[in-house]
């Protein structure tokens, strides 16, 4: 039956080759799972394997095309994921159950005569409810701040079993809460302030902590994007902090009183906080994490990132002017302070004077030095070149693909927590592109093959009828294995057999041997490797 409908939507595409992307009317009629049968996984678990922390005592440590080992894009997948789970977060301030100190008047329908909440009110009440729960997240972040050398002492003496050179990462039963983790996450994405913060507070051994991203990748349930941290750790923060870990819970029973900071007053944590709403908006809204095109688009935003950093063009930008994709990785490599200062060291030695003294740009330079392969197209100014699922559905076999963006703007972030909109803000067909854009250019596809549009719609449809599926509870649907998740089958199979021949604890890492710029591959040594504990 499949076999079926595949060749009369063959047939069928043939009808629609003038129709911009955006238009296309995608397959969606795919068999459920059955019991015991194939199992529907997305994203890949795969995705995720090589989220590990390098050793932030080598900073030279580099693939053999130059890029650091840390970061990848399975930490770059890991923090999509992440940011799922802080937007499932702001959902779930709702049950604080706070009340607006003004509520609106109530409307009413015409015909019932019933009051309604209209959609402002909910949005301001969702919004103060967030604004609470983010300064009961201050209030609990700053407590566990104080007692976070308690928390190394406590790894060191128990897991930690590494050289003199080794540093101590945390696993996942060292991990806060979740509200705690994001202002974390906040605080550490301001390099200056943080390192400040570690200074004044004594402990600068923090600035080489990275982010735990295996704790978070091994907590996190990908199905429903959250986050719950394990019982040992759990434990640990109440016997830290006096409180519970659950910040629901928090609120019900707080402590009597709360110790004072170590943390300078001065440092504004709920507007750092605040700052991530519009990156969590536009994160969920593009929703790369279930896309089709999730491992094209991040190695695509690596080259990006990469080639943006060499000519110092990100610190040129105005934040507006920043592709989400390369602002992900930036977010990312960031996330482990000491690595991204001496590769930040590394960059500025290496930069040439007039690189330093250019004025704040809106859009990247094109006369920049652009060190990409003739493939690929320069990275674009955000809001120029879309990058919803088809669009970079279409990169992956076709580089130089670009369309104008989709006609939807965002809501407002500081009322964006709610239910996802209809249609869908991952969706294409419901949307139309901007009377100011150009208009569609059949001939840019014109080198896929029938079959490539083909695998290309289907990839759309089927990845799309499982997000619709998964958000309506239903069970998610199935199809045969394409040819491409087979030789990954293939390749993860042969991965398994010969893991037996190498640590799977210190893999094979690139260092630099100096100013020849040759690279030699080295397995790690235990006393010289970092223990993620």
């Amino acid at each position: 039956m499949t076999n079926l409908l595949n060749r009369v939507w063959a047939k069928v595409e043939g009808l629609h080759e003038d129709v911009s992307p955006h238009h296309w009317r995608l397959p969606s009629s795919y068999s459920a799972s059955s019991k015991g049968g194939r199992t529907t996984v997305i994203p890949h678990p795969s995705v995720f394997r090589n989220a590990l922390i390098s050793n932030p005592g080598s900073p030279g440590g580099a693939a053999p095309d130059g890029r650091p080992v840390y970061p990848d894009i399975s930490h770059a997948a890991v923090h999509l994921a992440l940011l799922e789970c802080f937007r499932n977060l702001r959902h779930s301030a709702a049950e604080l159950g706070i009340k607006l100190h003004s509520p609106p008047a109530p409307s009413y329908d015409f015909n019932e005569k019933k009051p309604q909440r209209t959609p402002t009110f909910e949005r301001e009440a969702e919004s103060e409810q967030w604004n609470l729960l983010i300064h009961l997240a201050i209030t609990r972040f700053q407590t566990w701040w104080t007692h976070l050398d308690q928390v190394f002492n406590h790894a060191a003496a128990y897991t930690h079993h590494g050289g003199n050179r080794a540093v101590v990462q945390l696993n996942k039963d060292y991990l806060p809460p979740l509200d705690v983790l994001l202002v974390w996450y906040a605080f550490m994405l301001e390099p200056e302030e943080y390192q400040r913060a570690c200074i004044e507070c004594e402990m600068p051994h923090l600035t080489k902590l990275c982010f735990p991203w295996p704790a978070i990748r091994d907590l996190i349930d990908f199905d429903t994007m959250t986050l719950t941290i394990t019982r040992p750790a759990e434990s640990l923060f109440k016997n830290l902090t006096e409180q519970s870990a659950d910040i629901l819970q928090y609120i019900q029973a707080p402590p009597a009183y709360t110790e004072p900071s170590m943390l300078s007053p001065t440092i504004d944590f709920f507007t750092l906080v605040k700052k991530q709403d519009p990156f969590l908006d536009l994160s969920h809204k593009l929703l790369w994490i279930r896309s089709p095109a999730l491992v094209g688009s991040l190695e695509r935003s690596f080259e990006a990132y990469f080639d943006a950093q060499s000519t110092n063009n990100l610190f040129f930008m105005s934040p507006n002017a920043i592709v989400f994709g390369i602002d992900l990785i930036w977010r990312t490599h960031r996330l482990y302070p000491a690595q991204y200062s001496d590769f930040r060291e590394a960059i500025s030695d290496t930069a040439p004077p007039d690189q330093l003294s250019r004025p704040v740009l809106d859009l990247p330079q094109s006369s920049q030095p652009n060190k990409r392969s003739p493939s690929l197209p320069p990275p674009q100014p955000s809001g120029t070149t879309c990058l919803c699922w088809t669009c970079e559905r279409l990169r992956d076999d076709l580089p130089t693909f670009s369309l104008s963006p989709k006609e939807e703007p965002l809501a407002n972030p500081a009322a964006a927590a709610g239910p996802p909109p209809s249609p869908p803000p991952w969706s294409t067909s419901s949307y139309t592109t901007p009377s100011t854009s150009q208009p569609w250019d059949p001939r840019q596809l014109s080198s896929l093959s029938s079959e490539q549009l083909h695998y290309i719609k289907d990839d759309l449809g089927f990845h799309h009828a499982v997000e619709a599926a998964r958000r309506q509870g239903l069970t998610l649907p199935t199809r045969p294995p394409t040819a491409k998740e087979k030789e990954a089958e293939r390749r993860e199979k042969q991965r398994r057999e010969s893991a037996g021949r190498g640590s799977p604890l210190f893999p094979d890492v690139y260092v630099d041997m100096g100013s020849s710029s040759k690279w030699r591959k080295w397995s790690r040594k235990k006393e010289d490797a970092e223990i993620c504990v």
